[in-house]
């Protein structure tokens, strides 16, 4: 049965890792033992051999990402901006921490294994490293994409470095992150504000990002000129940054 992220928030290392290389429909967890014994996955799922390369492959993929979610939720649950590190901060943001007891159980630590990730920062950081079909998968998993009303047959497309297909996807994620379930004191973002953030996801093709902008906004939507009046309102944030 595959994953379903429809009525969850967060999402473990492991199902991030499934959905992202599509293997959710096959499997609840990455099974290891096909990469010792490869041809037990076509017993047991019925495939032909040119299949089972492209699936191991996928598997072996799937380990390496869970293991790097692994590590990004510890350094994102030990990260503190107060104190001196020479490393970068930590790419995702934790939705809900698990821990474990040690064997004395005198004391707890974190079990990355169960600690939960938001889907926005997983789906972030994927793009960021230029992996937008990856982060479509998981983004679109049990989310209403709101992609079909978007217009894109006025554009020409644009770039080569992002497909018409994935464009349109990607618009869906910042929309989601940006604009969408908006505080009601909170300031809609500025053109500035969501180019930035688009270049934060890795994209910095000016035309992609013109297109993902004009894609999110409404129709005849205006954006404000020089500074803007707070009168009240909190300042923009996108969401993962909202207290």
């Amino acid at each position: 049965m595959a994953i379903s992220l429809k009525y969850r928030n967060g999402v473990t290392a492991e199902d991030a890792a499934l959905i992202a290389l599509g293997l959710d429909k096959y499997y609840d967890e990455i099974p290891g033992h096909y990469l010792i014994n490869p041809t037990a996955f076509v017993d047991d799922n019925e495939m032909t051999r040119a299949d089972m390369n492209s699936v191991v492959e996928k598997v072996r993929e799937a380990i390496e990402m869970k293991c790097s979610f692994h590590n990004e939720i510890m350094r994102s649950h030990e990260y503190s901006p107060d104190v001196f590190d020479s490393c970068p901060p930590p790419e995702i943001t934790l939705y809900e921490k698990k821990y474990l007891h040690t064997a004395d159980c005198l004391e707890t630590k974190l079990a990355p294994e169960k600690t939960t990730m938001t889907k926005a920062s997983v789906s972030k950081l994927l793009c960021k490293h230029g992996q937008f079909d990856k982060a479509i998968l998981l983004e679109s998993n049990g989310i209403c994409l709101r992609s079909e009303a978007f217009d894109v047959d006025s554009f020409d497309l644009l770039s080569s470095s992002i497909k018409r297909k994935e464009l349109v996807k990607v618009a869906d994620i910042v929309a989601e992150e940006c604009l969408l379930n908006l505080p009601y004191n909170m300031l809609k973002p500025n053109k500035t504000q969501l180019e930035n953030y688009i270049k934060g996801m890795g994209i910095v093709d000016a035309k992609d990002i013109e297109a993902i902008v004009t894609l999110i906004m409404p129709k005849r939507h205006k954006f404000s000129g020089g500074h803007v009046k707070l009168d009240g309102k909190d300042e923009w944030q996108p969401k993962r940054e909202r207290v």
